[in-house]
């Protein structure tokens, strides 16, 4: 590419407006080459009967002169001004995939006469921060591999992906996303820093060390302190060994291949974590993590990715932590602050209507009561160690508790003592109100009665 790259402009067409992003400022959540993919082993399931974006102009024209009964099968795009049509695919396949498997588009008419959909997939889940642009893989559909540390992989080496954005510009609806309030470049520029020291780190074959590596990104050296943060590492491990059942530190490692994948995948997993989308209220995941939390969340992952392979999955690939990690997403943030010393957000709704029985509701109005404010500056305890006091003895029970109880309080922690509100409607801080009022005067026997049937209190 010129000298002049990162004055190149890609043109997002938007129903809201056109805008343009400095190629400079397009952040790619994934190693430049690091992710493959081959359409003839995976049968092309992004062609069967997912549909595409079909741009007005040459590209639909060339779609035309080859299917000229496909205008049945276009739909509006249902938005304001925008420069393209919906065209659905019917079972077994697309219009346009041969017997061979290959595209009947790209066989005659070359890659750039494809649609945009299908031009830049699977790397088109976009996201507009600021003046940003980041760029991740589709979440499901391309079963992507992790290329070889030697290897340089074309599907998804930077400047190949850039040409494609400059060609017309990008169609595809662009979410929007925040940082919280964290200054953007600098955001972006750390996350880029994570990419980076995911492709050194390719091959150390532990993933704890790298978590620790990962903590250490913005600080000097420091023996002492990767000494705590070794023990920090530990603690957490151990935590979740004691109440979810994951592998214990002596054994885990034992997979380069999945450390492997699990490395090359974290930076796409932290910018799930740092990157909110805005668009449609999707910002409701909770309050973002603190920057120092990342690895600990990353860490947690890991050790979910672990859990899969030893319950059975063979092999761990990067589509089987693609698809855990939104599952596992509010449980590994509540570990990921484990040691931290959390009360109620002020304001935050304690809403027990998650809890499928009457006995988990009771566990966690126990566990809710000694996250009062009041209860934790008379007898402060970390998060961590108030989830082991009070979550059931029951293996099942147990987790079941944990995935209930992250669902309840994801959002609603904060440090001990901070001033954040939550942003709630008078009539909800007054229940609000009631309610802790509730969880400090009545003993169990008053707690059950009052939450006997499953409600929301928010």
């Amino acid at each position: 590419m010129p000298s002049d790259k990162g004055l190149r402009l890609i043109r997002l067409h938007q129903p809201s407006g056109n805008v343009d992003i400095q190629t400079k400022n397009v952040f790619f959540t994934f190693g430049d080459g690091r992710l493959s993919y081959d359409c003839v082993s995976c049968q092309s399931k992004c062609c069967r009967g997912h549909g595409y974006l079909a741009t007005f102009g040459t590209e639909l024209e060339t779609q035309l002169r080859l299917r000229p009964s496909l205008p049945l099968f276009l739909e509006p795009s249902g938005r304001p001004g925008a420069n393209y049509l919906g065209v659905t695919n019917c079972a077994p396949g697309c219009f346009f995939l041969g017997d061979d498997g290959r595209c009947e588009v790209h066989a005659m008419h070359g890659h750039a006469a494809k649609p945009e959909t299908c031009r830049l997939f699977p790397f088109n889940a976009f996201r507009q921060v600021g003046a940003f642009l980041v760029v991740a893989p589709h979440q499901e559909l391309c079963p992507l591999s992790i290329a070889n540390s030697e290897i340089r992989s074309p599907e998804s080496a930077y400047d190949g992906l850039l040409e494609e954005m400059l060609r017309r510009g990008i169609s595809t609806r662009v979410r929007h996303a925040s940082t919280g309030g964290r200054d953007v470049a600098e955001v972006v520029a750390r996350e880029r820093n994570v990419v980076e020291l995911a492709e050194r780190s390719l091959n150390c074959g532990d993933y704890l060390t790298f978590a620790v590596a990962q903590m250490n990104l913005s600080r000097p050296a420091d023996a002492h302190l990767e000494g705590v943060q070794n023990a920090a590492v530990h603690s957490l491990v151990q935590l979740a060994h004691d109440l979810l059942g994951t592998p214990e530190r002596a054994t885990l490692g034992h997979e380069p291949d999945l450390v492997r994948t699990m490395i090359a995948m974290t930076p796409l997993l932290r910018s799930r974590l740092v990157f909110h989308e805005t668009d449609g209220g999707a910002a409701a995941r909770g309050l973002p993590l603190p920057e120092d939390r990342l690895p600990h969340a990353m860490i947690a992952a890991y050790l979910f990715t672990e859990a899969a392979s030893r319950a059975g999955t063979a092999p761990v690939t990067y589509q089987t932590i693609s698809r855990m990690f939104p599952h596992f997403e509010v449980l590994l943030k509540v570990l990921a602050q484990a040691d931290m010393h959390l009360t109620w957000q002020k304001d935050a709704p304690i809403d027990v209507a998650a809890f499928a029985t009457s006995e988990r509701r009771m566990q966690f109005l126990r566990l809710a009561k000694a996250l009062l404010p009041q209860a934790q500056r008379r007898n402060s305890r970390a998060l961590g160690v108030l989830l082991r006091s009070y979550a059931p003895a029951d293996p099942v029970q147990r987790v079941l508790f944990l995935k209930e109880a992250a669902q309840a309080i994801n959002g609603k922690l904060v440090p001990l003592d901070s001033a954040s509100r939550f942003r709630a409607p008078l009539r909800t801080r007054v229940k609000t109100a009631i309610h802790r009022w509730s969880l400090m005067n009545l003993d169990d026997a008053g707690l059950r009665t009052l939450h006997d049937q499953p409600q929301s209190n928010g």
